[in-house]
């Protein structure tokens, strides 16, 4: 088994040895990975600090956005508004699924029609959300993503409803 164990010193000077003994005990094995000597610990803390200014410099540079709450609240309700829209598709079409077993396959998209029309509708904000900047989404992924779902529900699916 493998014991490690930190030792923290009352003094801040560093030691000549770990044990008193001369000898080294053979339990006792210092992990040379972690070893630093006075001028590495000095520089290490020398860099963490330089590290942290510049962190608070460039977060000083970045101007904040007035809107980003307004974005974040939304984007959680367009995501909320498709995700209860799309469950309750799901839901729906399962519980047909278990009552009316195969000849629920007849008529449920007749049955579930409207919400998916209605979800796909607004699908079409994917495509506004990257144009005007509150995703990170490139436009090009969300408009072939969109088209392909909407002509597959509105042409393929829609058209065969009507025969």
């Amino acid at each position: 088994t493998l014991f490690r164990s930190t030792v923290k010193k009352d003094d801040s000077v560093w030691w000549s040895r770990l044990t008193k003994q001369e000898k080294r005990p053979v339990f006792l094995a210092p992990d040379f990975d972690r070893w630093l000597e006075e001028s590495d610990a000095e520089m290490e803390l020398k860099a963490k600090e330089e590290e942290r200014i510049n962190k608070v410099r460039v977060e000083s540079r970045l101007r904040k956005d007035p809107f980003a709450n307004l974005k974040k609240g939304y984007l959680f309700m367009y995501n909320l508004v498709q995700f209860l829209g799309f469950s309750w598709i799901f839901v729906n079409m399962t519980v047909r699924l278990l009552i009316f077993g195969k000849d629920s396959f007849y008529d449920t998209f007749n049955t579930m029609a409207d919400m998916m029309y209605f979800c796909q509708i607004l699908a079409v904000l994917e495509i506004i959300n990257p144009l005007l900047g509150f995703v990170k989404t490139g436009v090009l992924p969300a408009v072939i993503q969109v088209c392909g779902r909407n002509l597959i529900l509105f042409v393929i699916f829609g058209r065969s409803e009507e025969h």
